[in-house]
């Protein structure tokens, strides 16, 4: 079904093409009815603010298409971007199940759909269901494995130069195509996101992004990237990131 911003919509998480390979939404069949009748799915415009730090749980969200940003910022406003939700995220796990307030703020870079469910009604859901449990484990340790990136990132490269080979690097994993022309990649992030993700000003952002291009190991056209040396990329990166 057709909705704003551009979004094809499945009302249905049975019918849904997309879940395949999403370990939150590929559960067994009798879950995943159960699941779809607990919340509502609805869709929200670029820059949409879908939780903020601090603030008290009250609900989570399956995010079924689209991207959207995970931040944490200082209480001088300092921001760092630390990094990119993709499809099949549940967003705002750890604090419903901690009931501490939301760790980071989330926000989306495109047009995004959800699965809403309040708080109460998802715990209830886990209390009753082991596949779902166990999900929801796997979801939280992926979540953990994610949180050493920008330690990683910060703590093992000495410039914004391979910080960015970092992103770049970490981002190609997600993208199964690999043309033969080099990596092609949807990189939603404006210079301003991106600075905040490598903890850094937009000037030296854009610095490092020309010196990659300048170097043909990347090109740029908009919102999308094109990995044109990947054997140079990964030789900037201090971390590695070996093939996969």
């Amino acid at each position: 079904m057709p909705l704003p911003y551009g979004l094809e919509i499945t009302e249905s998480c049975l019918r849904c093409k997309l879940r395949v390979g999403r370990l939150f939404c590929n559960l067994p069949r009798p879950t995943l009815e159960t699941l779809q009748t607990l919340g509502i799915t609805t869709a929200c415009p670029k820059g949409t603010v879908l939780y903020s730090q601090g603030q008290s749980p009250r609900e989570i969200s399956v995010l079924c298409l689209g991207y959207v940003k995970v931040s944490t910022a200082s209480q001088t406003g300092r921001t760092v971007c630390l990094g990119i939700a993709e499809p099949g995220a549940v967003l705002g796990l750890s604090a419903t199940i901690s009931g501490k307030p939301y760790e980071v703020s989330i926000e989306a870079l495109e047009p995004c759909q959800l699965k809403v469910i309040s708080g109460d009604r998802f715990l209830n859901f886990l209390r009753n269901d082991r596949a779902a449990c166990l999900a929801v484990l796997k979801c939280l340790s992926n979540d953990v494995r994610k949180a050493y990136e920008p330690v990683r990132l910060f703590g093992l490269s000495h410039s914004a130069t391979e910080k960015l080979a970092n992103v770049l690097l970490r981002w190609c994993m997600r993208d199964d195509r690999q043309p033969k022309n080099g990596i092609h990649l949807r990189f939603p992030l404006t210079q301003r996101e991106l600075a905040q993700m490598l903890g850094t000003n937009r000037e030296t952002a854009g610095r490092a992004l020309r010196t990659l291009e300048r170097k043909r190991i990347i090109q740029c056209h908009g919102s999308s990237l094109v990995i044109q040396d990947e054997r140079t990329l990964r030789l900037l990166s201090p971390t590695g990131y070996p093939r996969v």
